[in-house]
C-alpha cells in the first residue's frame, strides 16, 4: 500500500504541523488547511523562488499531497498516529 509505505518513509515530518493544524483537527479543518498550503506552494506562486529552490519547492508539494492523502483517510490517520507520531513520543526523555 502506497501510503502506508509513506508513513513509514516520512518519520521526520509531522503531517500535522505541515498542515498547521492541531492532531485533532476534524476532517473539514484538514481540508480548508490542505487548500490553503496547496495554494500557498503552488508551481504559479512567483514568490516561492526567493525562498525555495525549484526541488525543494516540489518536494513539499509532495509532502502536502501526502499529508492529506493520509489525514483524510481515517485509516491511513490512524495507521500514521500509530506508526509515526507514537515513535516521536518514546524518543522523549523525561527524567
Amino acid at each position: 500500500m502506497e501510503t502506508e509505505r509513506n508513513t513509514e518513509n516520512n518519520t521526520q515530518c509531522n503531517y500535522y504541523e505541515l498542515l498547521g493544524i492541531s492532531e485533532s483537527a476534524t476532517q473539514q479543518e484538514i481540508l480548508v488547511a490542505y487548500q490553503k498550503a496547496k495554494k500557498t506552494y503552488s508551481a504559479e506562486n512567483k514568490a516561492l523562488s526567493s525562498v525555495f529552490t525549484l526541488e525543494e519547492a516540489t518536494q513539499l508539494r509532495t509532502l502536502i499531497e501526502e499529508a492529506y492523502e493520509v489525514l483524510s483517510n481515517n485509516t491511513y490517520r490512524n495507521i500514521y498516529e500509530r506508526r509515526v507520531l507514537a515513535s516521536t513520543y518514546q524518543k522523549v526523555d523525561l527524567s
